[in-house]
């Protein structure tokens, strides 16, 4: 396996020269985590809030497996590496983060042409990794097996986590992230991010029953005032104190405001309708 990685690793560093350089950087963009923290809270507020949830549930948990995998598995980085050398690689972020993903939109969506989009975005990312060489050949396949393991997993249980009666969902949305919190402190704020999201979804389904609206302007404008308080959490994190208990916290408020306080705003400012509430034009 390592004479494989080694010969895989040398015929990427003969591919590379500007032009590639150039498109790997651009591409890169997709892979990096701020496109997930973007393009997931969009599709809760504009398209669809309940494949929004369980979206950001699944790419949540996926990446704090992937930090408890990383720290937990050694492998060093190739000696030709870019960037980051001397550190574990297994399993690769970027391609682990683009599996979940992609994967989990494939069934959702349930389009030939979609499917064909969403492998080749998997392929991409992973060639991108590859190529900078960052990532070895194993960390990048064992990527796209926990990845589609997990949205696999994700998909089985839908039925079973459906089923429950609401104050047992409820208190799985907190039992869970609090476990995962103490078992691996090290991802406080993956762990923090699934207790937002899931007390917060919790809530929204029961006090705010957000309707999205059809129309394109109102998506926007609602889109605007999320993705302003977004940054907002995201800039005040910078100032914050990195301990642990800090992170977990930051990161619940950050699910709360994508799930709960964001949607609550949205009606309150009539951007979008109140499921059960009639309108009286005036």
């Amino acid at each position: 396996m390592l004479q494989v990685e080694a010969t895989v690793s040398e015929w990427f560093q003969q591919l590379q020269n500007p032009v590639f350089d150039w498109l790997t950087s651009v591409i890169s963009l997709l892979a990096s985590e701020w496109f997930y923290v973007l393009i997931i809270p969009l599709i809760f507020w504009m398209f669809d809030k309940h494949l929004g949830f369980r979206l950001l549930y699944v790419y949540s948990f996926s990446m704090y497996l992937h930090v408890f995998l990383n720290q937990i598995i050694i492998i060093d980085r190739p000696a030709a590496g870019i960037q980051g050398n001397g550190l574990s690689t297994f399993p690769s972020g970027p391609v682990q983060a683009a599996t979940t993903f992609w994967g989990y939109l494939i069934p959702e969506v349930a389009r030939r042409s979609f499917s064909l989009l969403a492998v080749l975005m998997i392929g991409i990312i992973s060639f991108v990794t590859l190529y900078t060489g960052a990532h070895l050949l194993f960390d990048v396949l064992g990527a796209v097996l926990i990845g589609s393991f997990i949205v696999y997993a994700a998909y089985r249980s839908l039925d079973w986590v459906g089923g429950m009666p609401d104050p047992f969902r409820f208190s799985f949305s907190l039992v869970l992230p609090c476990a995962l919190l103490l078992l691996f402190p090290e991802s406080a704020h993956y762990a923090g991010l699934l207790l937002g999201t899931g007390i917060g979804f919790s809530f929204e389904q029961v006090k705010v029953r957000m309707l999205i609206s059809p129309h394109w302007s109102r998506k926007f404008l609602a889109a605007i005032v999320g993705l302003t308080g977004l940054f907002l959490i995201v800039y005040i994190g910078t100032f914050l104190s990195p301990t642990v208990l800090i992170h977990f916290l930051h990161f619940t408020f950050l699910g709360l405001w994508i799930t709960l306080i964001a949607p609550y705003l949205f009606v309150r400012l009539r951007l979008f309708e109140q499921d059960g509430k009639i309108y009286m034009d005036s």
